[in-house]
């Protein structure tokens, strides 16, 4: 009688294990709400290319509002200003800029990415400022920032979800 309870204890114990363990989650998929948002660092981020004074400041309070709970709002001013230094000076199709707002929008609002699904979310971002002709010097600090972005929205896993 005593084995058939470790079994059962046994059995129960994996059977919580294997709950705990996911894959990746998906990345999220913007709701109408967040186009709008997307839509609105787009035109910042269009404005901060061709020199607009106020659209650095706009930019930096568009992206703080991304998510749902804007916990990478003490983020945002460095994002804004060192997307500056990368595209200022350049011109930015409205599809680079709508590609652009949309990274920041996963990197300000998923807040449970892999290591992998950060780590392809910075080429991303990378080889999209390499199209638009940002200065190699300034590409990466951007991409350093994108990560920086995580660890503050990232969502800590229970110890249930560590496996």
């Amino acid at each position: 009688m005593r084995r058939h309870s470790w079994v059962c204890f046994l059995l129960i114990a994996v059977a919580f294990v294997g709950a705990g363990c996911r894959g990746e989650v998906p990345i999220p998929q913007p709701t109408e709400t967040d186009a709008n948002e997307i839509g609105d660092v787009s035109r910042d981020l269009d404005g901060v290319a061709s020199g607009d004074r106020q659209a650095i400041q706009d930019l930096a309070d568009d992206l703080g509002t991304l998510g749902d709970l804007e916990t990478g709002a003490p983020r945002a001013p460095e994002m804004a200003s060192r997307l500056r230094a990368a595209i200022a000076e350049r011109r930015l199709s409205d599809e680079q800029g709508l590609q652009l707002a949309t990274h920041m929008f996963v990197a300000f609002s998923a807040g449970e990415l892999s290591e992998a699904q950060l780590t392809s979310l910075q080429n991303d971002v990378r080889t999209l400022l390499q199209q638009i002709g940002a200065p190699p010097d300034r590409i990466q600090p951007v991409v350093d920032q994108v990560a920086a972005v995580q660890a503050q929205v990232k969502v800590p896993r229970r110890w249930w979800q560590l496996y």
